[in-house]
This record gives structure tokens, sequence and C-alpha cells, in this order.
């Protein structure tokens, strides 16, 4: 199943003790969704970011982050589910022409200075926050995006919003 072949990839990634961070290119072919778990049911951590808190809100012991992705090719994926990779601060480019909905916290603390992604409808909230390297995003068909999706990203200075229906910023709670 789909679940434990992305528990497979995370494992594979976060143990290759002699790889530098920030040195692996990723290229996912045949998948369509980056879930919010890597497990079965709601009890794994996000696919490849931090794990701080399980699904009942207790800590876990040792969040394991892959801070070995570079570069991230996702072809064919439509949906980037909440949290996916939280935390991996070294990605600094992203590949992605048909995903339509990235989730909240997706991309948080990454290095991504251009964004581009043509197919994006819906964006979470701080989908793409604190990312201090960004500086320019296009989302040509984006209609609903969280007012938080950007925030603290001090070097944002440009972002194309081309869609022809409304536009709607939601509020976050």
């Amino acid at each position: 199943p789909e679940a434990t072949m992305f528990t497979a990839i995370r494992r594979a990634l976060i143990d290759t003790e002699s790889v530098a961070d920030g040195s692996i290119n990723l290229t996912l072919y045949g998948v369509t969704t980056i879930p919010l778990h890597c497990e079965q049911g709601t009890d794994g951590p996000p696919i490849f970011g931090e794990v701080i808190l399980d699904e009942n809100g207790n800590y876990l012991d040792e969040p394991e982050i892959v801070y070995e992705l570079n570069s991230i090719s996702l072809p064919e994926v439509l949906t980037i589910g909440t949290s996916a990779f939280y935390g991996c601060k070294n990605i600094t480019k992203l590949y992605a022409p048909q995903v339509q909905t990235i989730g909240n916290w997706a991309f948080p603390y990454s290095k991504i200075k251009d964004l581009e992604l043509p197919e994006v409808r819906t964006l979470g909230k701080v989908a793409f926050g604190v990312c201090n390297d960004l500086v320019s995003v296009k989302l040509p068909k984006a209609t609903s995006l969280d007012q938080q999706a950007f925030d603290f990203c001090p070097n944002l200075t440009r972002v194309e919003l081309l869609a022809e229906e409304n536009i709607t910023l939601g509020k976050s709670v």
C-alpha cells in the first residue's frame, strides 16, 4: 500500500548517515497524493517533516526531519497534505506542475526562492510560511488562499495571482 511506500522512502532518507544534508533530489512518479501521515490511519508522522505531537496531543520523544532533501519533483501529484514537508529546511526547489491543493504547514522553513505552481487552486495556512529565501510566487489559478499562507516571508516581493475566478483569502482561526 501507499503508506508502506512512504514509510520506506522516509526511512531510507533518514538512515543515510553518509549523505550530506540538502544533497538529495527526490522525484516521485506514480503518486497523486502526499498524505498527511505516512503510517496507516492518523497515528503516523508527517511524510517527510518534523513530528512533535501525536494525534492526541502527546509529545513524541524523537522527532525526525528529512534534512537531506534539496529538491522535490512531484510530476503527477495533485494534493500535498498538511505538514508533509514541515521543517525540511534544506529544500530549495519544488516542481509540482499538477498540484491543485497544498495543505496547512506543508513547506514552512524551506529555502525555496522562486515558487511557480501553475495548477494550484487552494493553499493552506502557513503553507510556505517562514520561508526566508522566498522572493517570488506565481499561482495563476489559485482561488482560495489562507491569509497566512506566506506569513513571515521577509523577502517575498512578488506574488502573481491571475485566476479568472474570484480569489478568496481565508481567515485563519
